[in-house]
């Protein structure tokens, strides 16, 4: 009897320890944003899982541009734009404040400049955000993406924006969320992309998008209205089990170079 106490008393410890453990790798560290965009602006490779991402993720050169700027430009502002050189990679990680690769200085909370500038950021490594979850706004508008870029199984809950985006390599956005207001208007994905099984609960708006190597909206899901007007697609188009609640335009929309869906 007391061997038997003994080795239920060792199970019931090497249980608690499992169960700890398993809470421990499970539960999010928390990082400071600033930290993060440090490293990027410095050319590392930044490398995060299972993270939650504190305050503004501010990836533009506004910070070290603003104090050398004109307050105000009365004609309006210049772009800015610089480059991040390593590979960025984020693997559920949750985004609690703004994500920012694109904004301009007129509306942005967290400068007090009244430039008008507009700061743009781009990409020269691999780009991964994968699973995670961008709580408020992830603007990407203007962002060249240089080699290959994943968006998969990612949670926009605020406005996200991929206007004027350039896609030359791989990229996916396969069983993505977009809760709130987004725009590929303008968007070019040079190699063939999905978005299969994703979800847009707001107006999806791909207005003059180019696809030149197809796309798969295979199961995907729009449950507001759906613009497709000027969109072109050259290569393969798999829309089976496409559903579109709301109204689709697809006016002076091609496929293949032949115009009408």
């Amino acid at each position: 009897m007391k061997k038997q106490s003994i080795r239920s008393v060792q199970l019931l410890f090497l249980c608690l320890f499992f169960m700890s453990y398993s809470q421990l790798t499970t539960s999010q560290t928390r990082v400071n944003a600033s930290d993060i965009v440090d490293r990027m602006k410095a050319g590392d490779d930044v490398s995060y899982e299972n993270t939650t991402i504190v305050g503004v993720l501010d990836m533009t050169s506004a910070e070290e541009e603003l104090p050398d700027l004109p307050r105000k430009k009365m004609w309006g502002g210049d772009n800015i734009e610089s480059t991040l050189r390593g590979d960025i990679s984020f693997v559920n990680c949750t985004f609690e404040d703004h994500v920012y690769a694109y904004f301009n200085d007129k509306n942005i909370d967290h400068t007090d400049g009244n430039s008008e500038y507009t700061f743009i950021v781009h990409f020269k490594g691999d780009v991964k955000f994968t699973a995670c979850n961008f709580q408020k706004r992830a603007w990407f508008k203007y962002s060249e993406f240089d080699e290959d870029s994943d968006f998969s199984g990612t949670q926009f809950e605020g406005s996200s924006t991929f206007k004027y985006a350039q896609f030359p390599e791989k990229t996916s956005f396969a069983n993505t969320t977009f809760e709130d207001d987004n725009t590929f208007k303008y968007t070019k994905f040079s190699e063939f992309v999905s978005f299969e099984n994703a979800h847009f609960h707001e107006d999806a708006i791909f207005k003059y998008t180019k696809f030149k190597d197809g796309v798969s909206m295979n199961n995907t899901n729009f449950h507001d209205d759906l613009d497709f007007k000027y969109t072109e697609i050259r290569g393969d188009f798999d829309d089976a089990n496409m559903v579109v609640d709301g109204k689709m335009d697809t006016k002076y929309f091609k496929h293949k170079g032949k115009r009408g869906w």
